[in-house]
C-alpha cells in the first residue's frame, strides 16, 4: 500500500483484495472506476498484433515497409517495433509530449502522419530504446491491414471476446487531475487521442482482471512468440506480464503472473490519478 499523502486518489488490487483511497474529491471509487492506463495500453496493442499474426492478417516478422511506405523502415520489422529495438526515437525527442497537443486526433494513422516525415530512426537497431512513436506506428499498421480504426480492432479481437466493457478512449467516469493537482486541461485530454496505440486507453480494475484471460485467445505457437516480447518476463518457470504507464491525468501498474502452462496465478493492478 502507498503511504498516505496530502491528496491522493487510487484503487489497488492485490492478492484478490481491493484497496481504495480518495481524499481528493467526492468521487466514490470501486472496481469499475475508470482511470487512465497510459503505456499499459501497449499490452493491448501487442496482444492485438499477436492475434492478427495468428489469423494470418499480418506477419510480425515482416518489414514495416511492407505495410507503411516509409524508406526509414526498410530494415525494421514489426517485431522490432514491438520490442523497442528498432532504433526509433521516443516521442519527446520531437514533440512537447508533456504538455499534450492542441487538437483531437482521429486515429493512430492520423497521429503517425503528423511525424512520419521526421527522422525517426536515431539509434542503432537492436538496442532497447523505449519508443511511444514506435507503438503509434504499430497502431497505424493495424489500421492499414484491417481497414479499421485501432479502437475497433481491439474491441473486435480483444475486448468483446473477453467481455470487457469499460476500456475505451475519451471521458472517464471519475475526475482526473494533472501533476499540479488541478483538473486536466483540454490539451491534456487531447493527449490521449494523440497517444493512440501507445497510451490512449482508460480502464477499470474489473476490466483488467478480465483482460488477464487473454492467453486463451492465443494458441501454443503464438504464446511462444509472446515469451519473446518485452512485456513478458520468465522467473522461476513462471511467465509474468508486466508494464507501467503514465500520461497527463493518470498512472498505472499491471502485473499478471502465470505458470508455464499459462494458468493465471496472481494479479496486481494499481490505477491512480496524479494529484501531487
Amino acid at each position: 500500500m502507498e503511504v498516505l499523502q496530502k491528496e491522493i486518489k487510487f484503487v489497488e488490487y492485490d492478492n484478490k483484495k481491493l484497496y481504495i483511497i480518495n481524499n481528493k474529491d467526492k468521487d466514490v471509487l470501486n472496481e469499475n472506476s475508470e482511470f487512465l492506463l497510459g503505456s499499459v495500453t501497449k499490452i493491448f496493442t501487442a496482444i492485438t498484433l499477436l492475434v492478427l499474426h495468428q489469423k494470418n492478417i499480418i506477419n510480425i516478422n515482416d518489414k514495416v515497409i511492407k505495410y507503411l511506405e516509409n524508406k526509414q523502415f526498410k530494415n525494421i520489422t514489426i517485431l522490432d517495433l514491438i520490442n523497442h529495438v528498432s532504433g526509433m526515437k521516443n516521442i519527446n525527442d520531437g514533440h512537447d509530449y508533456d504538455k499534450g497537443v492542441s487538437k483531437k486526433y482521429k486515429n493512430a494513422t492520423e497521429t503517425y502522419n503528423s511525424f512520419k516525415n521526421e527522422k525517426l530512426i536515431t539509434k542503432p537497431k537492436g538496442k532497447f530504446l523505449y519508443s511511444n512513436i514506435g507503438y503509434i506506428t504499430l497502431g497505424a499498421i493495424i489500421e492499414h491491414v484491417t481497414d479499421m480504426e485501432y479502437t475497433n480492432v481491439v474491441e473486435q479481437y480483444i475486448l468483446k471476446p473477453l467481455n470487457i466493457h469499460n476500456t475505451d478512449l475519451g471521458e472517464t467516469n471519475i475526475k482526473l487531475y494533472s501533476s499540479k493537482g488541478t483538473k486536466v486541461s483540454k490539451n491534456g485530454y487531447y493527449e490521449r487521442f494523440f497517444s493512440s496505440s501507445a497510451g490512449q486507453y482508460h480502464s477499470t480494475v474489473n476490466d483488467l482482471i478480465k483482460f488477464a484471460d487473454f492467453p486463451k485467445l492465443l494458441n501454443k505457437n503464438t504464446l511462444q512468440i509472446l515469451k519473446k516480447i518485452y512485456i513478458n518476463w520468465e522467473k522461476d518457470g513462471n511467465n509474468i506480464i508486466i508494464h507501467q504507464g503514465g500520461i497527463i491525468g493518470g498512472e498505472s501498474s499491471l502485473r499478471y503472473k502465470y505458470n508455464k502452462e499459462w494458468k493465471l496465478l496472481d494479479i496486481y493492478i494499481k490505477l491512480k490519478t496524479i494529484t501531487h
